[in-house]
């Protein structure tokens, strides 16, 4: 903990320091919204010389400071938001009356999720059929101190992460084949009873309908690639964890390569968050899946012996450029 955000709690959180550790935990939380924001003033004025007066203008000026400083905020912030000895916080929404401290494990909150968006979508698509839980993680965004260095990141299942990349190569590609570009229509920003409406269009240069179905083709392929990924990491014996960055050394991404469901009566292992760390029992398994915090290299395995490590990074390889050429 910094001095700085020390120097806060003592100020406006004078009994903080006299509590335990699990009441320290649950108070952070369910941190009251005035105490946050004095917290919060105290600190945006030792940091970096600026005087917040309210919430409103708390939120003008955290809009404004720029990555550095943003950086250095939250990292300052973190120990009075996240909970174990990492300070693990995850920056997502929590269904009324629930913390990160309700989830026992980190397959617990990724369940119930699932289980939230799929009875959502059923009530509110026609014909919708529920989809099996296979892991549902997908670049939600969390906080962590690691060797009490501050960083970004992103949680996400392996057959996410190479979704998300195929997209990415394709949608480039299909500019390739098809260069356009989204133009205003004459309808956009004209007030409606919800709002303004968005109204965009492409512009091909006479192949629109070329390009809506090459679209479509492309839409629907990556929607199966995905299913098919999904299957076939679920069936991946070892749970593993890939974390790396890219090219951001504060920002790390943190890639799932199964359902988590096997590892859900474990401690969340991954990360030493508290009593939580995604992946093994201790009383069963050997310690192989312990987290490897080295950040000499930019890719760095955390599970499994070297040779499983090998077959997954060789199955990563196979199904991009395969994808691809399809």
């Amino acid at each position: 903990m910094l001095p700085e955000l020390k120097q806060a709690i003592i100020k406006h959180l004078p009994d903080y320091f006299s509590w335990d550790q699990d009441r320290q935990e649950q108070y952070r939380v369910n941190i009251p919204e005035q105490d946050y924001l004095k917290v919060e003033q105290f600190l945006l004025k030792a940091l970096f010389d600026i005087t917040v007066t309210d919430k409103d203008q708390m939120d003008e000026v955290k809009g404004d400071l720029t990555d550095v400083q943003s950086t250095k905020f939250n990292a300052t912030l973190l120990p009075l938001q996240g909970i174990g000895e990492n300070y693990f916080w995850l920056n997502e929404y929590f269904p009324e009356s629930k913390t990160l401290l309700s989830f026992e494990t980190l397959y617990d909150y990724d369940f119930q999720d699932h289980q939230f968006q799929q009875e959502a979508k059923e009530k509110d698509l026609k014909g919708y059929q529920k989809k099996a839980y296979r892991g549902s993680l997908y670049f939600i965004w969390a906080r962590l101190m690691i060797k009490k260095q501050f960083y970004y990141a992103r949680l996400t299942m392996a057959s996410g992460y190479i979704y998300s990349k195929l997209d990415e190569y394709g949608q480039d590609y299909i500019k390739e084949l098809i260069p356009h570009e989204y133009v205003q229509g004459k309808n956009h920003g004209v007030p409606d009873k919800e709002g303004f409406l968005w109204d965009y269009k492409p512009d091909a240069g006479g192949f629109e309908r070329q390009l809506e179905e090459l679209k479509y083709r492309f839409w629907d392929y990556t929607k199966n690639a995905l299913e098919r990924l999904e299957k076939e990491f679920d069936k991946v014996p070892l749970q593993q964890v890939l974390i790396f960055d890219e090219g951001n050394p504060s920002e790390s991404q943190f890639i799932f390569s199964g359902s988590l469901s096997d590892i859900r009566n474990g401690v969340w292992v991954v990360i030493s968050i508290s009593r939580m760390v995604f992946g093994w029992d201790k009383a069963k398994h050997s310690p192989i899946r312990e987290i490897n915090f080295d950040r000499q290299s930019g890719l760095k395995w955390v599970s499994g012996s070297s040779s499983r490590n090998s077959a997954f990074l060789s199955l990563n390889s196979r199904h991009i450029p395969r994808v691809c050429r399809n």
